[in-house]
C-alpha cells in the first residue's frame, strides 16, 4: 500500500466525517424547532395535570361540606361571627370541615369556642393544608398558609345583603349564597337545587396575607371574618366573597383592591369583600357546586349566569348545557 494511497484514504475519510457550517446550522435549526414545538406541549400537559389536581381539591372540599351537613343537618357557616370587635377573628368554614378531610388532629388543636386568637392561631401559622391550595397558583398561599378556595356569599338580590357603614374598605356582604358569615343553612334552603348553586370558587388575586395582626388582606385558612371598628359596624370577610365581577376581570375595568398599595390610589376601588374570583388556569376558573360537582367556567361566561349560579334561592332557570 503506497503512501499516496493512504493519504487519499485519510483525506476522503475527513471529507465524509466532517459537517459543513451550513449543515450544522440546519441541524441546530431543526432541533430548535422541535424544542419549540415540544416545550409548549409539555407545559400544556403540566397545566392540565395541575388543573385536574385543583378540580380534585375542590371536589374534596365540597364533599367535606356535604359530609358536615349530613352529620349536623346544616352547612358550616362561611365564618362564625366574632363576639368581640377588638380581639377576635371568626373561624372560617375551612376549620369545620377539617375532620372530613382526614385532618382531625389539626382540628382538635383549634379552640373553636373563641376563634383563632393568641395561641389558638398556632395551627394556621404552622400548618399548610394542601387541599386548600391550587397547584397552579405559584405565589402567596404556598408560603403564607392562605387558601385559594373561598366560599360564595351571593349577589345581594332581593334584599339579601348586610349593609355596613363601610362601602370602600370592607364593603357590604351578601346573604343569598351558600357560605356567608353566620349562614348555617339547611339543605332545604337551597331552593334552586344543589347542582345549580355554586358553593366554592377559586381566587388568586391577593389571596395571600398582607399586613399584620387582624388587618390581613388574604387571611390564613383559619380566618373567617372580623370587625374593624368598635362598635361593630364594618365586617371584613376573608373566607368567602361576594360575586360582584366576572371571572378573571380586567383590572383596568374593575379596578384594584382598596388596600392594594402597589397601584395608584385612584385605581383602588374594590372593597375586600368584593375581591373577584379567578385563577391561574388559562381562560377561566373552577367552581364547586352544592352537589359535589366541579365545573370550569371560562372568562366569557355571561355575568348574569354567574349571578344566577351564585344564588341559592333566586328561582332562575339555568341552561342545562353549562
Amino acid at each position: 500500500m503506497t503512501t499516496e494511497y493512504v493519504a487519499r484514504r485519510r483525506t476522503s475519510w475527513r471529507r465524509i466525517a466532517a459537517f459543513t457550517l451550513v449543515e450544522l446550522l440546519v441541524v441546530i435549526t431543526i432541533i430548535a424547532i422541535l424544542l419549540g414545538l415540544l416545550l409548549p406541549a409539555v407545559n400544556a400537559a403540566r397545566e392540565a395535570a395541575r388543573r385536574s389536581q385543583c378540580s380534585n381539591h375542590l371536589k374534596q372540599l365540597c364533599l367535606a361540606l356535604l359530609n358536615y351537613e349530613s352529620a349536623f343537618h346544616v352547612f358550616p357557616a362561611g365564618s362564625t361571627i366574632p363576639e368581640q370587635s377588638v380581639l377576635e377573628i371568626g373561624l372560617s368554614w375551612h376549620v369545620y370541615i377539617l375532620p372530613y378531610l382526614e385532618e382531625e388532629a389539626i382540628y382538635q388543636r383549634i379552640n373553636t369556642k373563641f376563634g383563632p386568637a393568641g395561641e389558638s392561631r398556632q395551627p394556621a401559622e404552622t400548618t399548610l393544608i394542601s387541599s386548600f391550595v391550587c397547584p397552579s397558583a405559584e405565589s402567596g398561599p404556598r408560603v403564607s398558609l392562605a387558601s385559594n378556595y373561598v366560599g360564595i356569599m351571593g349577589v345581594g338580590r332581593n334584599g339579601h345583603q348586610v349593609l355596613t357603614t363601610d362601602d370602600k374598605n370592607c364593603g357590604h356582604y351578601f346573604t343569598d349564597g351558600l357560605l356567608f358569615p353566620g349562614s348555617r343553612l339547611t339543605m332545604a334552603k337551597i331552593v334552586d337545587g344543589t347542582s345549580h348553586t355554586m358553593a366554592i370558587g377559586e381566587r388568586t388575586y391577593l389571596s395571600y396575607p398582607q399586613g399584620s395582626g387582624r388587618q390581613l388582606i388574604g387571611g390564613v385558612w383559619m380566618d373567617g371574618a372580623f370587625f374593624v371598628t368598635d362598635p361593630m359596624q364594618q365586617m371584613c370577610v376573608t373566607s368567602a366573597k361576594n360575586l360582584r365581577h366576572p371571572v378573571n376581570p380586567n383590572h383596568q375595568t374593575v379596578g384594584y383592591y382598596a388596600g392594594d398599595k402597589s397601584v395608584p390610589f385612584a385605581q383602588r376601588t374594590i372593597p375586600l369583600n368584593d375581591l373577584f374570583f379567578g385563577s391561574e388556569h388559562p381562560g377561566g376558573a373552577q367552581f364547586a357546586f352544592g352537589d359535589g360537582s366541579v365545573r370550569f367556567l371560562d372568562d366569557n361566561t355571561a355575568f348574569v349566569v354567574l349571578e344566577d349560579l351564585a344564588t341559592r334561592n333566586g328561582g332562575e332557570v339555568i341552561d342545562g348545557t353549562l
